[in-house]
Parts: structure tokens; C-alpha cells; sequence
């Protein structure tokens, strides 16, 4: 049978490709043009991020953020930083899950877009929880920077910054904080039941008010908001490492987790980068923006993936704790496992 193109202007997501009986479905904004080679070459590596790379990284992210949950919560790791580790794997996992829904499965399947259920589920829980858990993993990676940074720079205000009651306060306000910001997300999109595919923008959706609020609040406000003070504290913090004697415990926490924070930034970096030269150049051909906005979202999983491994590399506690999850270390707790009262404030 002939191939039949079907063209729509009522969604953000392009999709070309599937098959069904021999006829090939092709669904993308803007209005039906000529794709150029640029547009082609997008879709293939959009493919190729979501369907391939981004589910080798959902799998191994999944998998170590898991055991980092695990070995966070042991008796030997438990301290203010450890509970915004905690906290972070288990966030991270929710991103890793939500990824997987709303982007990897479509690629493999791509018939999933055009199911009713498929469409609520995009419209009211995996699009808008995506990029809240995504909001909240990296400000809480500006907790654990921040609780980091009172211990080695400021340790006479430990007692009030670091206790366990207030670490939870924390994260529960920064949590708070994040879905006031991605209020907007959930009003993004809406299931469609008077077209084939299922799901479409709101009229805010594709306002140019949302396009501004994207830009200035998330690109501009909060990113920058999120990146100069980790950066500003862990310049300090190296510093004082430096210059000043701390508790050899204290040290190798400090240090595994400025890995784990400049790690981040950097991804932050890598995944910013294009999303604001998309939105100053590419805004106006949505079929590519959305294609080439699948490195943004694969940028953000791997940051989502990475910690396990610079806490296996970098900090020994962790990697001996993580050897008794596998039974490689008998249970007994040795002196040296046992957190101290600066570690861990009640």
C-alpha cells in the first residue's frame, strides 16, 4: 500500500515511522513542508537517544541509584549529608522511571501515542512529574552542597543547619518550591478525543507566555539560581580543605561529594546550552526544536545516573557498605564505620 502521511498542528511532539499493515503514519508540526536533511538527521539521533542510549542509562541508573538508596540508609552512613543522598537517589529514580514512559517507550512503540490512556497519562502525570522530579533532584543536589559546605566551612552553625528535623524541612520546602514552578507543566498539555493522536496543547500550551516562562524562569531564573552558589561553595570548600585540618571522615565525605556536584554542574551546563540556543534560534520550527530537545532530556537521565558511581570511586565507606549489601563484608560495624556526633546530628 501506499505510504499515507497524516500531518497535525495540535502537538509539540514529531513522530514519523510507524508501520501498521504497510502503511506509514507520520505525524509532526509544523504545517506539511519538505524535511529537510538536518530534520531527518535529528529524528534518527532522537531515536538513537531515547530508544538506545537513554534506556542503557534508565537500566543502569535504576540499578544504582537502588543500591545507593540501600546503602545510604545504613546505620554507618546515616548523617545530614546521607539523608540528602537518600533523598537524591530516590528522586533520581523517579526521573529515570518517568523518562522511560514518556520518552523511550513512544520511540519503541510509537503506536502508544495514539491510546486515550497513553494521552491522560502524558498530559496529567508523566510530562508535568518528569520535569518536577528533574526540579527537585538538582536543588537537591544544592542541599547536599549546602550541608556540605556548613560542616567544613561553617561548623559552629552545624547544630542548627544540619540537624535531621531540619534536613527533612528542607528537602519538603525545596520540594514545595519546585511544583509551584512547574505549576505550568501541568497545564501544558490535554488528552485529544477529536483527532487521532492523544494528546495536544492548551491553549497555554503553545502560548507564547508558556514559551517565555520556560525560558526566563526555568532557563534563566532557576538554573543560574542553581549553579553559581554550588559553584561559589565549592570553591570555598576546596579552599578549606586546603588551609584548614577537618576529621579525615569528614574530608573523604567532602570530597567524594564535590565530584558528585561539579559532575552535576557540568551536566546542567552541557543540557542548557542547547535549550537556550534552541528557544533564541530554532522556537519557530517546532518539529526540530522537539527532536533536537531529546540531548536536553538525555543529559538530564545521565545526571539522574551517574552518582552511584562517584560514590563507589570516591568514598570508601560507601563501597565497603555497598560490599555487605552483596554479601562480600560480614555485618559487624568496625570503629571506623561508626558516624561521628559532627556527622550526624540528631
Amino acid at each position: 500500500m501506499d505510504k499515507i502521511a497524516i500531518y497535525t498542528n495540535s502537538s509539540i511532539i514529531s513522530y514519523i515511522g510507524a508501520t501498521v499493515n504497510n502503511v506509514t503514519v507520520s505525524i509532526y508540526d509544523p504545517e506539511p513542508s519538505d524535511r529537510s536533511a538536518e530534520l531527518a538527521i535529528l529524528r534518527t539521533l532522537h531515536w538513537i537517544f531515547s530508544s538506545i542510549i537513554g534506556v542503557i542509562v534508565v537500566v543502569l541508573g535504576i540499578t544504582g541509584n537502588t543500591l545507593s538508596l540501600i546503602v545510604w540508609r545504613k546505620r554507618s552512613l546515616q548523617s545530614s549529608t546521607g539523608h540528602y543522598l537518600t533523598f537524591l537517589s530516590f528522586v533520581d529514580l523517579i526521573v529515570l522511571v518517568l523518562y522511560f514512559l514518556i520518552e523511550s517507550l513512544p520511540q519503541i512503540e510509537p503506536l502508544l501515542r495514539f491510546s486515550p490512556n497513553y494521552g491522560a497519562f502524558y498530559s496529567y502525570v508523566g510530562y508535568p512529574c518528569f520535569h518536577f522530579a528533574a526540579m527537585v533532584s538538582l536543588w537537591c543536589m544544592v542541599g547536599a552542597t549546602f550541608d556540605r559546605y556548613i560542616h567544613v566551612c561553617c561548623p559552629s552553625k552545624a547544630k542548627l543547619w544540619c540537624k535531621k528535623r531540619k534536613v527533612y524541612l528542607i528537602l519538603c520546602l525545596v520540594s514545595g518550591i519546585c511544583f509551584f514552578f512547574t505549576i505550568p507543566h501541568f497545564l501544558t498539555y490535554v488528552p485529544n478525543k477529536e483527532s487521532i493522536y492523544s494528546f495536544v496543547f492548551t491553549e497555554f500550551g503553545q502560548s507564547d507566555t508558556r514559551n517565555k516562562y520556560i525560558f526566563w524562569v526555568f532557563c534563566f531564573f532557576l538554573m543560574n539560581l542553581a549553579w553559581y552558589p554550588p559553584v561559589f561553595m565549592n570553591l570555598r570548600m576546596i579552599r578549606h580543605l586546603k588551609t584548614t585540618k577537618i576529621p579525615k571522615s569528614q574530608a573523604k565525605l567532602t570530597r567524594m561529594l564535590l565530584y558528585v556536584s561539579f559532575a552535576s554542574l557540568l551536566l546542567l551546563t552541557l543540557g542548557c546550552f542547547p535549550q537556550c540556543f534552541l528557544m533564541f534560534f530554532k522556537m519557530d520550527d517546532i518539529a526540530i526544536f522537539q527532536e533536537a530537545w531529546s540531548l536536553t532530556l538525555l543529559v538530564v537521565v545521565i545526571r539522574s545516573s551517574v552518582n552511584t558511581v562517584f560514590y563507589t570511586l570516591f568514598y570508601d565507606r560507601f563501597c565497603r557498605e555497598l560490599k555487605r549489601v552483596f554479601g562480600c563484608l560480614n555485618d559487624d560495624v568496625s570503629e571506623g564505620d561508626v558516624p561521628s556526633h559532627e556527622e550526624s546530628t540528631p
